[in-house]
C-alpha cells in the first residue's frame, strides 16, 4: 500500500497488483460509498491479465478524511491516481455506487478510459420499489423486524452495529447460505463506515436518477460492459435500460449470482470484463 497525496493534501491509499502487459492497467472503484477497498480476491485474479490499481476513496478505509465528498472531487482524485500511476489510460471497473464513478469519469476523461465495466450498478427508471421488496422477502419476519429497530437507531453498540451490518449484507448474495456467512465474517471485522459520507453522496447520486443518469450514459464514448447478477436485488432491467441508453455497450447478465457476483463465482465475473489492449504509452 502506498499512500498518495491529492491537490488539496487529502492522502488516498493506493494498492498495487502486478505489472504491466500489453493491456491497459485496470482500477477498481468500491462501492458503499463510505466504505473501503474490498476487492483482495477479485484484484488478485485480474493481475493475471493486467496491472491492477485498488484504493480506499477520501474519507474510506485507510485514506485521510477531508472533505469534500462530493462526485465531482471524487473524479478529480481517480485522475490524480491515474496520473500518479503513469498509466495512459486504464480501464475502470466501478462496483455498485462505484460504478456510477466510473460511468462518470469514463464520460469525462475519455482519451484516459480504454473501457468502462459497470458492475451491479444502478439503472434507470423506477426501480427502488421493487429493490425493496426484494429485500423485504429475502428476510425472515423476525431478522426483517430486527433490521428495522437497529437502523432506526441513532446510535448503536459495537454488537448491534454487527448485527445490522449482518441483516444489511445477507441478501445481496444469490445463495442464501453464502450470504448469511460471508454477511457475518464481513460485519465481525467491524471496520469504520463513514456513514456522514455516504448519506453526503448519495443524496447527490439520487439526483442523478430524474434524467442525469441517462445524459452520461449517452455521453460515453468508450467501449464499456454493464454486467449484473440475476439475483442482486436491485433489478437488472432497470440497468439493461441504461445500457440500452449507452453507446458501445454490451449488457451480462449472471445467472444465479448477486451484488458482488466475484464472490460467488470469480471465473464468470471475469470472463464479464472487456480488458483492451492498452492503446496509450506508459
Amino acid at each position: 500500500m502506498e499512500l498518495i497525496t491529492m491537490d488539496d493534501g487529502c492522502r488516498l491509499a493506493v494498492r498495487t497488483y502486478g505489472e504491466s502487459t500489453d493491456r491497459a492497467a485496470i482500477v477498481l472503484i468500491h462501492g458503499g460509498p463510505g466504505m473501503w477497498d474490498y476487492f483482495d480476491e477479485l484484484a488478485i485474479e485480474l493481475s493475471r491479465y493486467a496491472k491492477v490499481y485498488t484504493y480506499d476513496q477520501r474519507g474510506c478505509g485507510e485514506s485521510d478524511h477531508t472533505p469534500p465528498y462530493t462526485m465531482a472531487r471524487f473524479d478529480q482524485d481517480l485522475e490524480a491516481l491515474r496520473e500518479w500511476s503513469g498509466e495512459g489510460q486504464i480501464t475502470v471497473i466501478g462496483h455498485s455506487f462505484g460504478a456510477y464513478l466510473a460511468l462518470a469519469y469514463a464520460s469525462g476523461h475519455p482519451q484516459q478510459t480504454a473501457s468502462l465495466n459497470y458492475l451491479s450498478g444502478l439503472g434507470v427508471g423506477e426501480w427502488r420499489t421493487e429493490f425493496q421488496q426484494a429485500v423485504r422477502e429475502r428476510h425472515s419476519v423476525s431478522d426483517w423486524q430486527r433490521l428495522q429497530l437497529l437502523g432506526a437507531m441513532q446510535q448503536r453498540t459495537s454488537q448491534q452495529e454487527r448485527q445490522f451490518r449482518r441483516l444489511s449484507w445477507q441478501t445481496d448474495y444469490g445463495d442464501p447460505e453464502v450470504g448469511r456467512r460471508l454477511a457475518a465474517r464481513d460485519a465481525a471485522e467491524l471496520r469504520p463506515l463513514n456513514y456522514a459520507l455516504h448519506r453526503e453522496i448519495w443524496a447527490e447520486c439520487r439526483s442523478w436518477e430524474s434524467g442525469y443518469l441517462a445524459e452520461l450514459a449517452a455521453s460515453v464514448r468508450v467501449p464499456n460492459h454493464l454486467i449484473h447478477g440475476s439475483e442482486d436485488p436491485r433489478p437488472y432491467r432497470a440497468v439493461e435500460r441504461l445500457a440500452a441508453l449507452t453507446p458501445n455497450s454490451e449488457f451480462t447478465l449472471l445467472p444465479g449470482l448477486g451484488h458482488l457476483p466475484w464472490r460467488e463465482n470469480l471465473g464468470a465475473t471475469v470472463a464479464a470484463f472487456n480488458l483492451p489492449v492498452s492503446q496509450a504509452a506508459h
